[in-house]
């Protein structure tokens, strides 16, 4: 400057509504794009400069993205397990700022999906009981960049089904209990996923005439949840002999009488 020395003037630095009053410096929350820059120095006489440049501001360094390395999903008495994506992130992040966390599974009850759309929840279900599933955590920032991690996720189902026996009956032991199917089955209801085959035992506790009693007694495999149907068998009330021909009764005679020996046993 002709009237004032270089360190004398002063200089600020503008973009947008942001302004630095010095030569230089650090700019924030400057908006993505081009900007225009705008440079203004003033001499000590008040005179005025303004000189502008164009700077285009922009992100593309991808979020890091960090994910929980081990989950275990429990299923709730409908067999079904909704979980949100805050459960598999471990506090991801992004140098300027994040646009969004989603999560996908990479199959559908075992089979292969690569395709499958990233949404705000996982869903689990019965047929993942038992399995490692692989869900895929997505997070993107506000300028578009991507990066991904992988969760491994074990599913379990903590809820136990109720067997329902049918009833107790009282048979009579002419009764045909070579198949006790006849008295029907036991049924499984409740559980998260109550597909499950019971055990079955059947204990005949009978004595020579055929009474006593059977115990039919179902089990969830691997756990003490049974019931048991009782079958009382009893004898014929009552019963009712058709004798067709009576026994002889002894006769002791002499051969005097002249009893007709024939006729007698007839």
């Amino acid at each position: 400057d002709a009237c004032s020395p270089t360190d004398s003037i002063d200089v600020k630095v503008q973009v947008g509504n942001t302004t630095i009053n010095q030569n230089g410096g650090v700019l924030v929350n400057v908006p993505f794009g081009t900007q225009n820059v705008i440079y203004t120095a003033t001499d000590d006489c008040g005179n005025v400069t303004q000189d502008t440049i164009t700077v285009t501001i922009a992100d593309n360094i991808a979020p890091t993205v960090i994910c929980k390395e081990n989950i275990v999903v429990a299923l709730t008495q409908s067999g079904t397990a909704q979980v949100l994506t805050e459960a598999f992130d471990n506090g991801s992040y992004d140098n300027c700022a994040l646009d969004s966390i989603r999560v996908r599974r990479m199959d559908s009850c075992g089979m292969q999906i690569d395709t499958l759309p990233f949404l705000k929840i996982a869903n689990f279900e019965c047929c993942d009981v038992g399995r490692e599933v692989m869900v895929q955590l997505g997070v993107w920032d506000k300028a578009g960049n991507f990066n991904n991690c992988m969760v491994r996720v074990q599913i379990q189902d903590k809820v136990a089904p109720t067997i329902q026996c049918p009833p107790d009956v009282t048979v009579t032991c002419d009764t045909n209990l070579t198949d006790l199917t006849i008295f029907g089955p036991a049924t499984v209801s409740g559980g998260s996923c109550n597909n499950t085959s019971l055990d079955l035992v059947e204990t005949r506790n009978l004595d020579n005439c055929g009474t006593g009693t059977i115990l039919r007694t179902w089990t969830v495999p691997g756990t003490n949840n049974s019931c048991t149907q009782t079958i009382t068998v009893e004898l014929v009330p009552n019963p009712t002999f058709n004798i067709t021909r009576m026994p002889i009764p002894t006769v002791f005679v002499q051969c005097s009488d002249g009893i007709d020996i024939e006729a007698l046993l007839n």
